[in-house]
């Protein structure tokens, strides 16, 4: 699999090449990077997205999965709320909120993006509505 990912990553890199406004490009290029835990080129590769894109909300999202996954939730926090700045209606940010709020204790600030997010459609397990109903 991991030859596949590497010729994957030859040829959207041509791709990019040719066509660097390419925001889709960039944001696969994100995806594959991130399947095979290099994070840093995955960010690279959102950062270009959102360059190139200064209002694609997917390549957001992308980068701030990254960014929770390493371990940075502060700028991933920050991230996802200048993405409502872009789109009060993105569901998973209001979703990914929630949870970097809960961690972190902010439990009205958790509950109130648990509750958009489902408002909006998106499917929080039932579980983590639970828990959040018990943060204190």
């Amino acid at each position: 699999q991991l030859g596949y990912q590497k010729e994957t990553i030859k040829q959207l890199k041509s791709k990019i090449e040719s066509n660097p406004s390419d925001t889709d490009s960039h944001i696969r290029l994100c995806d594959v990077y991130w399947s095979i835990y290099r994070y840093e080129d995955a960010i690279k590769s959102c950062l270009a997205a959102i360059t190139v894109s200064p209002k694609n909300i997917v390549a957001y999202d992308r980068l701030g999965n990254i960014l929770i996954r390493i371990g940075k939730h502060q700028e991933a926090t920050a991230l996802y709320r200048h993405v409502l700045t872009i789109d009060p209606d993105f569901a998973s940010a209001h979703n990914n909120l929630s949870v970097l709020y809960f961690f972190s204790r902010q439990c009205s600030l958790s509950k109130h993006h648990a509750n958009t997010a489902i408002r909006l459609g998106f499917k929080i397990s039932p579980e983590f509505v639970e828990l959040i109903n018990k943060c204190r």
